[in-house]
């Protein structure tokens, strides 16, 4: 039977049965026995396949997930490491630096101000050698030490240079008044004795504390001056 005039969603859904009255209490469209149970065999049908398809996907991919693992681990095992650069070592020599009181000061300090000197020198030596791209090259003097008050600044060089130092660092600390102490420090290519860092420093204080906190900003300034050469 062919209906016409009506919406799809209103046609009988058994062709072999005339067009059956609609509910007026449901509004629902009313199927006939056999179509209705054929309809839901084939979803349920359909519903089933598509489980087990996506099951054996599934498995598919699990069953793939270890192989590729094992692969890349095996690449991973044989891929060259890049082995980093080392890092450029400068090796340095440092005389012992000058002291100079011209403060005034009535009672003489001449051997406080000394092994406060001498700490200074020690401490400046060892902090600088514990920086893995230093590197402090020992001099010989003789019985006397290293320093421009026992020879000449080109003797000390050569000396340096034979020793395989690159850079020859030397200063001196003046103590010009009760709070305050001025430096210079400088550091002497030796390959070309060209002068590569000249600077002035200055420190409150004539105490061990204040001598430590000086020698900690100097070996500062010296490890990144020497490090951009």
């Amino acid at each position: 039977m062919h209906v016409t005039g009506l919406p799809k969603s209103t046609r009988s859904a058994c062709p072999d049965q005339p067009f059956p009255p609609l509910d007026s209490r449901l509004k629902r469209r009313v199927l006939c026995p056999v179509h209705f149970v054929k309809a839901r065999e084939k979803c349920a049908a359909g519903r089933t396949r598509s489980l087990q398809e996506a099951g054996k996907e599934m498995t598919i991919h699990r069953s793939r997930s270890p192989t590729k693992f094992a692969a890349l681990f095996m690449l991973a095992l044989f891929l060259p490491v890049r082995a980093e650069a080392p890092a450029t070592e400068f090796a340095i020599a440092v005389l012992d630096f000058g002291y100079k009181d011209t403060s005034g000061e009535p009672r003489d300090q001449t051997a406080e101000h000394q092994k406060r000197l001498d700490r200074f020198m020690a401490s400046l030596r060892d902090d600088l050698a514990a920086n893995a791209s230093l590197r402090v090259v020992s001099l010989s003097c003789g019985p006397d030490p290293c320093s421009l008050r026992n020879a000449p600044l080109m003797e000390i060089s050569l000396q340096a240079r034979q020793a395989g130092a690159h850079f020859l660092v030397f200063g001196e600390v003046q103590k010009v008044s009760t709070l305050i102490q001025m430096g210079s420090y400088h550091v002497l290519d030796v390959e070309t004795n060209t002068p590569v860092v000249d600077r002035i420093l200055s420190f409150r204080g004539d105490s061990d504390e204040a001598w430590r906190r000086a020698e900690k900003f100097l070996v500062k300034e010296l490890q990144d001056e020497i490090r951009t050469k």
